[in-house]
C-alpha cells in the first residue's frame, strides 16, 4: 500500500537525506534542551504541590517565582518548612536570597514573612515534607543550572551553522528558537515551495466539509515542535518588527482572534524563511510601498545610488478614500482599480470585475494584493469580496450582503431574486450591483 501511494504521489513525497555533523549536533542539543525544560516544569510542579501540603499561603506567595528566582530555590533548599524559616530568622533568609537574587530579596522576604504570619497551624509530618521540599528545590536548581550551561553550547552551535546566522537575522529567532527551527526543518531544499513547509509545520489552513457546511480552520497535524517555534517567533515579531505588526493588525481588524492572527503571521513568514534558507540570504525588511523618491534639486531625477529602483508615485487615490481607516497604500497599478470601485459605488467586487478593471493582470493576484492592503474582505461566496471603500456609506446588513454576493455569482437563483426583492422593499439593498 505504501509503495502504491508513493508511486501515484511521487510529487508529494519529501525525501530525506544524510545530514551533516553540525546539523546533527543542533538536533542533539535541541532534544536535550527540550528534555530539560520538561524536567524543570515537572520538578517545579512537584515542589508547588509539596509546598501546598505544608503551607498553602506560602505556596501562593512564592509558587510563581520558583523558576525565575534562584535565591528563592536556595532558601527553600536550606530551610524548606515554615518552622525552619521562622527559626532561621528574617535577616538570615534575606541575606541568603540576596546572594543570588539581590534585586528581589527585600520584597520576596517580606512576602514570605507575611505568609508565615498568616498561618499558625503546623501540619503533621512537617519534617518529612521538609526533606521532600529540600530535595525538590535542589533538583530544580540543578536542572536550571544545567540548562543555563547548555545555552552557551546551543548559541555557539547555532551561530556556527551557516544557516544559523541567516535565520538569526530575522526578528523572533534567538538561539533556542532558531536551533529548534533548523533542527526540525533540516535541509530546506526538501521543501518544493513554502506551502509544503507550512503544511509540515501545521500552519496551513485546513478545509472541513460536512454536507453543506464548509469551514476553514487550523490544522491539527504537522510537526508540533516546529509549529511552536514558529508561533513563538511570530509572537515576538509582532511586538518588535514593523512588517509583522503591519500584517498582524489587519488580521485582528477582520475579527480574528489573537492566536489566529499570529498563525497568519507565522504562515506568511514561512515564505520568507524558506527563501532565506535556500538562498542563504539574511533577512531584509520590505521597503514601504508608494514611497515617493526624493528628486535631485538640479536635474529632477532620482539621486545617485537608487538606479531608479523606486518609482515616483503618479497615481492618486480618490479624494474620498484618502486616509481611509484600516487600509494601507497600494501600488500605482492598483490605484485605478480602487478608484473605479469607489466611483461605481461597488459594495462587493468579483473576479470578473477585477479582470475588467485591470485586464493585464490575473484577477486572483489583484484580489490578493488588495486584501493584504485592507481594501477587500473575504466573504462566504468564493470569488466575491467586500469592498472597504464603501463601508462607511453603504448599508451593511450582513445577511443581505451575502445574498448580494451570491446573486452576483448566480443571478438566476429564485431564492436570490426573491430575497433581493424583499431587501429592496425594506431599503437594505441597493438596486445596482
Amino acid at each position: 500500500m505504501l509503495a502504491d501511494f508513493a508511486w501515484r504521489n511521487a510529487d508529494r513525497l519529501t525525501w530525506t537525506t544524510v545530514t551533516d555533523e553540525l546539523l546533527a549536533r543542533l538536533r542533539i542539543l535541541n532534544g536535550r534542551d527540550i528534555d530539560l525544560v520538561a524536567d524543570a516544569t515537572r520538578a517545579a510542579n512537584r515542589l508547588c504541590d509539596a509546598l501546598l501540603a505544608v503551607s498553602p499561603v506560602l505556596e501562593r506567595a512564592v509558587g510563581e517565582r520558583l523558576m525565575s528566582t534562584p535565591g528563592l530555590r536556595a532558601a527553600l533548599a536550606t530551610w524548606p518548612t515554615p518552622t525552619a524559616l521562622r527559626t532561621a530568622g528574617k535577616a538570615r533568609v534575606r541575606t541568603l536570597i540576596s546572594r543570588r537574587s539581590k534585586r528581589t530579596a527585600a520584597t520576596l522576604t517580606a512576602q514570605i514573612w507575611a505568609a508565615l504570619g498568616a498561618q499558625t497551624v503546623t501540619v503533621v509530618a512537617e519534617s518529612t515534607w521538609g526533606e521532600t521540599i529540600g530535595d525538590l528545590a535542589a533538583d530544580l536548581d540543578r536542572i536550571i543550572a544545567v540548562r543555563q550551561r547548555l545555552e552557551a553550547d546551543i548559541e555557539e552551535a547555532f551561530l556556527e551553522h551557516p544557516l544559523g546566522k541567516v535565520l538569526n537575522s530575522m526578528c523572533g529567532f534567538g538561539p533556542r528558537t532558531g536551533v529548534r527551527t533548523l533542527a526540525e526543518i533540516g535541509d530546506p531544499h526538501r521543501f518544493a515551495n513554502p506551502a509544503r513547509l507550512a503544511a509540515y509545520a501545521g500552519l496551513a489552513p485546513m478545509d472541513r466539509q460536512s454536507g453543506r457546511s464548509h469551514t476553514t480552520g487550523r490544522s491539527q497535524g504537522g510537526n508540533h515542535r516546529l509549529h511552536n517555534a514558529m508561533f513563538i517567533a511570530a509572537f515576538v515579531a509582532t511586538q518588535h518588527d514593523p512588517d509583522a505588526r503591519a500584517y498582524y493588525q489587519p488580521k485582528r481588524a477582520q475579527d480574528k482572534e489573537h492566536n489566529a492572527a499570529l498563525s497568519c503571521v507565522a504562515r506568511r513568514r514561512c515564505n520568507i524563511i524558506l527563501a532565506m534558507l535556500k538562498t542563504q540570504t539574511p533577512y531584509q525588511p520590505a521597503k514601504p510601498r508608494n514611497c515617493p523618491t526624493r528628486l535631485d534639486n538640479k536635474t529632477g531625477t532620482p539621486p545617485s545610488g537608487t538606479n531608479g529602483a523606486m518609482s515616483i508615485i503618479t497615481a492618486a487615490l480618490h479624494p474620498d478614500l484618502v486616509d481611509w481607516p484600516d487600509t494601507q497604500p497600494v501600488r500605482d497599478a492598483l490605484v485605478p482599480v480602487v478608484n473605479a470601485l469607489r466611483e461605481q459605488d461597488r459594495v462587493i467586487a468579483t473576479l470578473d470585475d477585477l479582470a475588467e478593471l485591470l485586464p493585464g493582470r490575473a484577477p486572483q493576484s489583484t484580489a490578493r494584493a488588495l486584501r493584504e492592503a485592507g481594501w477587500l474582505f473575504r466573504m462566504r461566496t468564493r470569488g466575491v469580496w467586500e469592498f472597504a471603500g464603501s463601508r462607511l456609506g453603504a448599508p451593511r446588513t450582513p445577511g443581505y450582503l451575502e445574498l448580494h454576493a451570491r446573486m452576483r455569482v448566480r443571478p438566476d437563483t429564485p431564492a436570490c431574486i426573491a430575497g433581493k426583492t424583499v431587501a429592496m422593499l425594506h431599503g437594505c439593498l441597493r438596486n445596482a450591483c
